[in-house]
């Protein structure tokens, strides 16, 4: 019978000490006595699941273990290089029953990494499969070049010597873990099988883990996460589910889960959130009566996905713990009941574990009042047995003597917690994370928590912020990524005006930046080195000295144009004071920024920044000399403050993007323009999709702005808003066109769709797939050395576009992003990539039947490149409604004048009076 999830005292049931004694693969063939025939591991295949049953796992791990003590001597630590699945189970099973200290390894990992890690545990043998060894060719080549011998799990022979036995015993040692984050000199923890015993029968006694269940592995197999998986299972007759989230994807997992059915679910919440997120949650949790939920904070919106995907009777399992614990010391089950009475935030870890003490103390080591917040001490007598090869480490680490038990060791952690009136441990953070901010001392971790439950906002990371902070490096304030919720646009302005309602001073970021996801190490842990590096690389900049103390003005609109300035600067980037000598670009700030900043300059001063302006290099001190230079425009109000129109635009390929915010900025004096973002690079290389798929997304987003209207319009769901127009530029207007028919067919037709410079369709398409992209001359002296430069590698993803599967095209564009030099041009093997993948989609395409009045804008550059075509480009055969406008220039720079425009502006006012 479960433990009920407030049954404090029925989870502090220790573990017997005669259950301690027999080793781990003694406890794994008693399992497979019982029932050889049940299944143990689903391996998954696309046709259904190939199984491996337990008298066949077992074979398995006898004949490694008998190779690998005929392989090299008795003790030598073994190296177990495979992916999640049975073989890699039967191989570390092979290292318990031969008594060998066993070194998982990642075969994905860089061969220098692997080859540290071998080196520093003084690997004698390593284990792989034929085709872990032809995807990694290196690891085996210096295993050789070191003295180590390699066995090939496949070339094996299929039953294992006749005088072979197990030898391993209760207190060899059973695995040594290196951490996936270290740098420099490698640190391997490493337990004893007496220890990784006591912490399974730990799991199983309090979850009822059994015959019957099936456990999913979601971990690599070199991180501590799998041991509860692996060994939880097959030392219980319970059978594993293993799927490689990094090969397979969101989409492969849940067709896995679909067909193996999990009934326990292991996850971090960064997997379960993109599981959820991406509608896999049934799949996942549609059968499972546990899910585990560990390694990171858990935060109250995450139970509510698992039980919003899973039945009804269904119970989370949450702990804390680390790789020396060698396993949890927090532990509690929530069911629904008791999830709904949580506050929202942070989720408490649990109640103490068995046979484990806690305390909470302060720098001196003496224990906290209550309710107050210290650093996790952890005593135990089946912690972790220490550091591999290194005595001194173990000995600074692991304290024993003095007033520590008998036989035990204790650890402090330097994670913070604090003692709720419950008994309920809250996991603070890291102590090593704690800053110092303006005398107050901060946990990001707090702050992480509050930004999460920020409307939109799908996950945050906040770090001290040493960019914004004077030139000593002293932490002036937080830096927040934040990563929106799928199909969400980030109003930074607004989440900050909803901090700033609920927050201290100390406690607001000094910067919020946009990112579409946060860097992972390989157990999908948050990379904080990587996001670190990412911030620092920002300028270092100080508030000028005149502009250091503006506060907001009183009035809404100021009497000094440059106190409106630095107002709407620190409201769209997130500064409590101007950066005078930072760009938006610098700043992390993207297009919908820029808008944004525009916008808010203009309803502060009633004037519309110079257009030259416009772009991701504008800094507040360019903007005050601009506008007091240049020539700025009156913003025409009206009974709606002028726009009372909506204008959705579609962003095309990367290089029109700043004729988009250029274009964006003019327009907005006449009407309510909403850009409508495309899906990221990432999302696009997922599977191959069609301007049918991008143009059906963006429907979905306008369709609920365009509710948003309504409903601010006080009119009922069913009602129609004001008129609205789709604005596609360059690529865009090709989705535009399909989003204007998908709507039509919705009734909700536009009342115009204006094209951005781009022809109807490619009729010749085998040219077009012979020369790798549909052509386009380049601009400048720099851009024709830049796209010769990357012409090759733009071709290639072109082509690749054109098939199915996607894995070799993931793999071109992951070796670009990690061979190129730094940020820049990082981003702009991106933007090559997603303008390829672009021009892919093309072909084939046919632009729909509109019945709406069309506007096609026309450089002069464009129209001598189609020389062939008619002037309005093969447009008019989709519209009886059509109307041209010529703008000089070319694609790229369609608004680098006032002249272009300005008639764009008029043309657009002239066709949408006339639908």
């Amino acid at each position: 019978m479960m433990p009920h999830p407030r049954a404090a005292d029925a989870m502090l049931a220790p573990i017997r000490p005669d259950r301690l004694e027999r080793p781990v693969f003694a406890v794994f063939e008693a399992a497979v006595a019982i029932d050889p025939q049940a299944v143990a591991v689903f391996g998954g295949t696309t046709a259904g699941e190939a199984v491996t049953r337990y008298g066949e796992l077992h074979l398995m791990a006898c004949r490694i273990a008998a190779a690998t003590d005929a392989a090299s001597p008795s003790g030598v630590p073994v190296a177990v290089a495979l992916p999640a699945s049975a073989g890699c189970l039967a191989a570390l099973l092979a290292a318990l029953a031969a008594g060998r200290p066993c070194v998982p390894l990642d075969p994905s990992f860089p061969a220098d990494r692997n080859r540290m890690i071998m080196d520093h545990a003084g690997v004698g043998l390593l284990v792989t499969d034929r085709a872990s060894r032809d995807r990694s060719p290196a690891l085996a080549a210096v295993a050789l070049a070191a003295g180590a011998a390699v066995i090939v799990i496949d070339d094996l022979p299929r039953l294992p010597s006749s005088d072979w036995h197990p030898t391993g015993r209760a207190d060899d040692i059973a695995w040594v873990i290196y951490t996936s984050g270290s740098t420099g000199s490698p640190k391997g923890v490493c337990q004893t099988q007496r220890g990784l015993l006591h912490d399974i029968f730990q799991y199983l006694d309090v979850t009822g883990i059994g015959p019957g269940d099936r456990l999913t592995q979601l971990y690599s197999p070199s991180v501590g996460g799998a041991l509860r998986d692996m060994y939880g299972a097959v030392l219980s007759g319970a059978a594993l589910v293993p799927v490689d989230l990094r090969d397979e994807g969101i989409a492969g997992v849940a067709r896995r889960f679909q067909t193996a059915r999990p009934t326990v679910f292991h996850a971090m919440p960064t997997v379960l959130r993109a599981l959820t997120d991406s509608g896999a949650g049934p799949a996942a949790l549609g059968q499972a009566r546990l899910a585990y939920l560990a390694g990171e904070r858990i935060f109250a919106d995450d139970l509510a996905r698992v039980f919003a995907s899973a039945p009804d009777d269904l119970l989370i399992y949450v702990g804390i713990g680390s790789t020396e614990n060698a396993t949890i010391y927090r532990h509690w089950l929530i069911d629904r009941a008791t999830a709904a009475g949580l506050d929202g935030g942070l989720v408490p870890v649990g109640w103490p574990v068995a046979d484990r003490r806690m305390r909470l103390i302060d720098a001196a080591g003496q224990p906290v009042a209550e309710g107050e917040v210290g650093e996790i001490e952890v005593e135990s007598a089946f912690m972790a047995a220490g550091y591999w090869r290194d005595p001194a480490l173990t000995a600074a680490t692991f304290q024993t003597g003095g007033d520590v038990a008998p036989g035990a060791r204790r650890l402090r952690t330097g994670d913070l917690g604090r003692l709720r009136p419950d008994g309920l441990l809250d996991f603070i953070g890291r102590a090593d994370r704690q800053v110092k901010i303006r005398g107050y001392r901060v946990e990001p971790a707090e702050v992480e928590a509050v930004l999460r439950a920020l409307p939109g906002v799908g996950d945050a990371a906040v770090l001290p912020d040493q960019a914004a902070g004077p030139a000593s490096g002293a932490v002036a304030g937080l830096a927040a990524v934040l990563v929106p919720a799928r199909g969400v646009v980030l109003d930074l302005a607004a989440l900050r005006r909803r901090l700033a309602a609920t927050q201290p001073p100390h406690l607001l970021p000094r910067r919020l930046l946009v990112a579409a996801d946060l860097p992972r190490l390989a157990n999908f842990k948050l990379d904080g080195t990587a996001l670190s590096a990412w911030i620092a690389a920002l300028p270092e900049v100080a508030p000028e000295p005149d502009t250091a103390a503006v506060e907001p003005p009183a009035r809404a609109v100021p009497d000094d144009l440059d106190a409106a300035i630095d107002v709407a600067w620190a409201e769209i980037l997130g500064s409590d004071a101007p950066l005078s000598g930072v760009s938006l670009r610098d700043l992390g700030g993207d297009s919908l920024d820029l808008l944004r900043l525009t916008a808010r300059i203009e309803s502060l001063t009633g004037l519309a920044p110079p257009l030259d302006l416009l772009s991701g290099d504008v800094t507040p001190q360019r903007l005050r000399v601009g506008m007091r230079s240049g020539a700025v425009r009156k913003v025409p109000v009206g009974d709606d403050g002028g726009r009372t129109r909506l204008l959705f635009m579609l962003p095309g390929a990367p290089g029109a993007s700043e004729g988009l915010f250029a274009l964006a900025g003019h327009l907005q004096a006449r009407y309510r323009v909403q850009i409508v973002p495309l899906p990221d690079l990432d999302h696009e290389l997922r599977s191959r999709r069609e301007i049918g798929d991008l143009a059906r997304e963006a429907t979905e987003l306008i369709m609920a702005r365009l509710a948003h209207a309504a409903a601010d319009a006080g009119e009922t769901p069913d009602g129609r808003p004001s008129a609205f127009a789709l604005f596609g530029l360059s690529f865009g207007g090709r989705i535009a066109a399909t989003v204007a028919a998908e709507l039509a067919a919705r009734g909700r037709p536009a009342g115009l769709v204006v094209i951005g410079d781009i022809p109807a369709q490619y009729r010749d398409a085998a040219a077009v797939m012979a020369a790798g992209g549909t052509g386009r001359r380049p601009g400048s002296a720099g851009a024709w050395l830049r796209r010769g430069l990357g012409g090759g590698f733009g071709r290639a993803v072109f082509h690749l576009a054109h098939r199915k599967d996607r894995r070799l095209l993931r793999c071109l564009v992951g070796a670009a992003r990690v061979v190129a030099p730094g940020r820049a041009m990082r981003g702009l093997v991106e933007r090559r990539a997603v303008s390829s993948l672009r021009r892919s989609m093309v072909l084939g395409w046919r632009p729909p039947a509109l019945s709406c009045p069309v506007l096609l804008i026309v450089t002069d550059d464009t129209r001598r490149n189609h020389a062939g075509l008619s002037e309005d480009l093969g447009w008019r055969q989709s519209t009886p409604r059509l109307s041209v406008v010529r703008v000089p220039g070319d694609h790229v720079t369609i608004a680098a004048n006032i002249t272009g425009l300005s008639r764009i502006a008029e043309a657009m006012d002239a066709a949408w009076h006339q639908g």
